[in-house]
């Protein structure tokens, strides 16, 4: 009888302790977390800001039928010359009309 009982506490302690490492080790992360928001306008909690700086070229792209299309190209930059890297790209479009 005592030593179901022995064992019984045994089990309980550790269960105590196991549980109690569980909460200090994942408390501090969940804490830490900056709430994540991705609205038009508003951009927080994913990664930072890696480009602090951007260029902007216009160019004329001829297309197909022989129409000239204004195009606006915004590349991040560093000290005022834009990288070389390959980046995504964001298009956007604009009609006068």
């Amino acid at each position: 009888m005592k030593k179901i009982n022995r064992k019984k506490k045994n089990i309980g302690i550790i269960l105590f302790f196991s549980i109690l490492f569980l909460i200090l080790w994942i408390a501090p992360g969940i804490s830490d977390e900056e709430e994540k928001i991705s609205i038009p306008g508003k951009y927080a909690g994913y990664s930072g800001e890696i480009y602090k700086e951007w260029v902007r070229t216009s160019e004329y792209v001829t297309v197909r039928d022989g129409t000239k299309l204004a195009v606006d190209i915004y590349r991040p930059a560093k000290d005022g010359k834009p990288v070389s890297e390959p980046l995504p790209l964001i298009w956007t479009k604009n009609s006068l009309v």
